[in-house]
């Protein structure tokens, strides 16, 4: 490659060589056969040798031309050896049949001769191809075929035929390489000029005075999705938008009227597909031979990109714009909702500790102390289930939300939840229609949190829906999913509202005279709790007045599944808790804490005994052997998990006495800590009576292995 590179009529000998041996070949086979004629009618006797060498020739020229085919870079060498062969050949042929140096002669010059004419090789090469003839050339000597002067003579002569044709073929050489010199140097600067104008990063064409393009190079062509072909019987201005064509013209007209400053034009083209693209375009008129300008030259630029850039770029500072008064406004909703957080906190609060100050100083009657424990137990819980709410949504924004899934009856569920809140509509003189099937709904899911769902649903359309309206609640089966409907005909929600309903911060009402009280959680936290059961619920409302529509979906599994669901609902309907002979420590760094789990735990007839530290708690369960321990966790000093520890490490029955975690610990990590430290039940605070006294009981029916 290196010697091509160096020498470029290398290459075109070897072209042209390949491409003439044919034509060699050829005129050496009609050669041989007149001579194979003439020596059979005037030599009979040489016929067996004729035969034998013409095969032998024939056999070559096919063996040459057949590589040649297959390598025809070799195509030099091939014929050189060739050439070589057929001297010492043709020699050695006359040698054998004693013919005279001057007929060997003749036919050895016909080959030389021919071979500096036919192939374009140059000297060099006809050099080499001689060597066959002048070693064999002595052949006549040696053998006695010729006498040494005949055979001087023939030998003098051949040596001038051998340096002709080497001179013929220098001089075929040189008017090669004349001619390859000329034609690469045109083709060279035309290439140059051409990819001055091909390789421009604008398009770039030459047009006639009335906009014919002349000349179009490939930026052009790529710009408006056209070939070369297709673009040279084109107008110019035809390429622009309609609406532009006149200024277009306007353009090329000022641009052949002169060849100074270039004019420009900033418009809309159409491209081949039809699409449109933004273009600058340049225009100056090119002197001809006499310097009248007979041409123009256009300079395109595509800007489409560009502008399409500064569009987005201007997109963008919108979207920052609104993104930012977006941030504003969910920052004027967050103090909103915790301004009603603290509403929300502070409005149970005040009952309880407006009746817990009258009852403590004695000053309610006997009447008024029922409605009073009445008013602190349902405000109580009101703020209990405020705080459950907040820590649901801490939940869901941290992803730590644990759902204990198994086979459920979510018709079970919805019937669960209906008898829950079924006081709430009473209250609110709003009447319930419910349609549920009466087989099964299977599925897989957590039945505390969708019983949690349904009632979220049921309290939003109880709290919206006027006294003497209606909400109808629907459970169906629909293609595979479990489909609950939960219709109102309270307020209805706007069409500005609709989008944001299930989002949390949010209130359609956050101003100080709204007439709903609430955090607005309840429907964010039933969308998480769905979305984590791999279901989907949506919101529609035809506008104020008009109600709204709750469609919760879930999908099915089938009824096989739901076996196992059963003891669920049946422990929710278990009788009450009996712990009657049971004696339970109960430990607490807060005293009041103590003493009403101490009362709520006698109630239930269990024998209990209480301590403020894990100290004094170890102390009493020394001397006094509890069937079940209930402890808080964080403790100062020593919490939970250390007075656990001491006291499995005393062995015995006090190391496998059963124990229940009561804290207000309650998230999924705490639960699988207090798992793994050893208690066998957790319970979080605040907590339901009848749910605590159940795990005491449960506890003590367990028996805990010793440790080893």
């Amino acid at each position: 490659m290196a010697m091509s590179r160096a020498d470029p009529y290398r290459d075109e000998t070897v072209r042209r060589v390949a491409a003439r041996a044919p034509l060699g070949f050829a005129i050496f086979l009609g050669c041989l056969a007149l001579s194979a004629i003439f020596d059979v009618l005037r030599f009979p006797e040489r016929l067996r040798w004729m035969t034998l060498f013409g095969c032998l020739f024939v056999t070559m020229v096919a063996v040459s031309w057949s590589l040649i085919r297959l390598r025809p870079e070799r195509s030099v060498g091939i014929v050189v050896c060739f050439v070589n062969l057929l001297g010492v050949g043709i020699t050695a042929y006359h040698v054998i049949v004693r013919a005279p140096v001057a007929m060997c002669v003749w036919q050895l010059t016909a080959l030389l001769a021919t071979s500096s004419v036919v192939l374009p090789w140059g000297s060099r090469n006809q050099a080499l191809a001689c060597l066959g003839t002048l070693v064999a050339y002595p052949l006549y000597l040696i053998s006695g075929a010729s006498d040494p002067l005949t055979w001087g003579a023939g030998g003098a002569y051949l040596l001038v035929v051998l340096s002709l044709s080497m001179f013929a073929a220098s001089l075929l050489e040189r008017s090669v390489r004349s001619d390859l010199t000329l034609t690469a140097a045109l083709s060279d600067r035309e290439a140059r000029l051409r990819s001055y104008f091909d390789l421009a990063l604008v398009g770039t064409a030459v047009v006639s005075p009335d906009g014919i393009f002349r000349e179009i190079n490939d930026e052009l062509c790529h710009m408006f999705g056209y070939t070369r072909a297709e673009l040279a019987g084109l107008s110019w201005p035809m390429l622009v938008d309609r609406d532009m064509q006149s200024a277009a013209a306007a353009l090329l007209l000022r641009a052949h009227a002169g060849a100074g400053t270039p004019e420009r034009l900033e418009t809309r083209c159409v491209r081949k597909d039809g699409s449109a693209i933004d273009a600058i375009i340049s225009a100056r008129g090119l002197p001809g031979p006499h310097g009248s300008v007979n041409n123009v030259m256009l300079l395109m630029q595509d800007v489409t990109e560009r502008r399409r850039v500064e569009a987005e770029r201007e997109e963008n500072l919108r979207r920052v714009e609104a993104a930012r008064q977006d941030a504003v406004a969910a920052s004027r909703a967050k103090d909103a909702f915790l301004a009603t957080v603290s509403h929300e906190l502070r409005t149970p609060l005040t009952p309880i500790l407006a009746w817990s100050g009258l009852l403590r100083q004695g000053r309610v009657t006997a009447t008024q102390t029922e409605a009073a424990l009445a008013a602190v137990e349902r405000n109580a819980k009101a703020q209990a289930q405020l705080i459950d709410d907040l820590l649901d949504v801490s939940r869901i924004v941290s992803g730590k939300w644990r759902l204990s899934m198994c086979p459920t009856d979510l018709a079970s569920v919805v019937r669960a939840a209906l008898e829950a809140m079924e006081p709430a509509f009473h209250a609110n003189g709003v009447s319930l229609d419910v349609r549920l099937p009466d087989a099964p709904v299977s599925l897989r899911g957590d039945p505390d949190r969708l019983q949690q769902v349904v009632a979220n649903l049921l309290s939003n359309g109880v709290k919206f829906t006027p006294r003497g309206g209606r909400v109808e609640v629907v459970l169906e089966r629909v293609e595979g999913f479990a489909r609950l409907i939960v219709r109102d005909t309270g307020e209805g929600i706007s069409p500005e509202f609709l989008p944001h309903v299930f989002e949390p911060f949010r209130q359609a009402d956050n101003s100080n005279t709204r007439e709903h009280r609430g955090v607005g959680l309840g429907l964010a936290i039933a969308r998480a709790l769905v979305e984590r059961h791999g279901g989907a619920v949506r919101a529609e409302s035809d506008g104020p007045g008009r109600g709204a529509v709750f469609t919760v979906e879930l999908p099915l599994v089938s009824d096989a599944a739901l076996a196992t669901s059963g003891d669920q609902w049946a422990a929710r309907a278990a009788p009450r808790a009996s712990l009657h002979g049971l004696n339970v420590l109960v430990v607490d760094d807060d005293s009041d804490s103590n003493t009403v789990v101490r009362a709520l735990l006698a109630s239930f007839g269990a024998e209990v005994r209480t301590a403020l530290s894990a100290r004094e708690a170890l102390d009493i369960a020394i001397g006094w052997q509890p069937d079940v321990l209930v402890s808080d966790i964080a403790m100062p000093g020593e919490d939970g998990y250390a007075l656990l520890r001491k006291l499995r490490a005393r062995g015995g029955a006090l190391g496998r006495v059963p124990a229940i975690a009561l804290t207000a610990l309650g998230g999924p990590a705490d639960r699988v800590r207090s798992g793994a430290a050893g208690y066998q039940m957790h319970v979080t605070k605040p907590f339901d009576a009848d749910e605590l006294a159940a795990a005491v009981e449960r506890a003590a029916a367990r028996s805990v292995r010793p440790t080893a």
